[in-house]
């Protein structure tokens, strides 16, 4: 009677012998149907994996587009009166849809962050938008952002330009910007300003010559404050620096004073023997 029992108990050993090696999770025979479903689990693990490597890819690409944009800043400074600043062209952005060409003085650090960007791929990260028509880049002039010789890409309206190539200039290799390159939020507010200047002036003879509404100043206290221009253009690239480098969203005291907002503009005939667009205000109806 002892020798079935011994038979029994031998092969429930067996069986469980063999029942606990299929846990490893890539083995066939006993036990197989339950093994398959751990491989299945292991290989949805995997799979969570795949997504954080996405995520890594998501990351890199929007790093890329940031230095993309602070390198840009900085390769549309100049020197005012170098040889052919402002003559290089390249891309607004690094994504393919909703960028336009624009000129810069020195285009190399762009065109390695943009095979860096391509290379990786990560165009296919990109939603599908709509690419409306770019104007061709006209901001080929090294305009002065602070009087003297540094400037900044931009244009004269109702001009070409060459970029003012005078004799015994610098080299205008961009070197303006000091700071290896780093554009600061105080640089985009000059140039904001500078570039808001020459944007204001305009044609009296054009209808509607002052049309175009843009922010006053690149300032994270002059949210709702706007002006009026002939052309925004160049203070819209700026003004997407600015908000690409976070520099919006700067915690400061600001006083509590309102804007006065213009009812619009008119092009009326200035000082100089030109023409630039003038705010106009409502005035306030008498006290009864």
């Amino acid at each position: 009677m002892r020798t079935p029992v011994l038979i029994s108990i031998a092969s429930a050993l067996v069986l469980a012998a063999c029942g606990s090696h299929a846990l490893t999770g890539d083995q066939t025979g006993t036990g197989g149907a339950g093994t398959g479903g751990s491989g299945t689990g292991g290989r949805a693990t995997g799979g969570a994996g795949v997504g954080g490597g996405g995520g890594k890819l998501q990351e890199l690409c929007n790093s890329l587009e940031e230095q993309y944009q602070r390198a840009l800043g900085a390769a549309q400074l100049c020197d005012v009166g170098s040889t052919a600043p402002c003559a290089q062209q390249t891309n607004s952005s690094l994504r393919s849809c909703g960028s336009c060409p624009t000129f810069v003085t020195d285009a190399s650090a762009l065109k390695t962050l943009q095979q860096t960007y391509d290379q990786a791929g990560c165009e296919t990260l990109v939603p599908p938008c709509f690419d409306g028509a770019c104007l061709p880049a006209n901001n080929n002039v090294c305009v002065s952002i602070d009087g003297g010789s540094q400037g900044y890409c931009s244009y004269v309206p109702g001009t070409t330009g060459t970029g003012g190539s005078g004799a015994g200039g610098s080299s205008g290799a961009g070197g303006a910007s000091g700071d290896a390159g780093v554009v600061t939020c105080s640089d985009l507010a000059a140039q904001y300003s500078a570039a808001l200047a020459v944007a204001k002036s305009c044609d009296a003879s054009v209808a509607n010559a002052c049309a175009q509404k843009v922010r006053a100043s690149l300032s994270p206290c002059s949210t709702g404050c706007v002006d009026y221009v002939s052309d925004g253009s160049e203070l819209t690239l700026i003004d997407r620096r600015w908000q690409a480098l976070g520099c919006g969203n700067t915690t400061v005291a600001c006083p509590a004073i309102a804007c006065e907002q213009p009812a619009g503009s008119a092009c009326l005939a200035n000082a100089t023997g030109g023409a630039s667009c003038e705010n106009l205000y409502l005035l306030a109806a008498p006290a009864r």
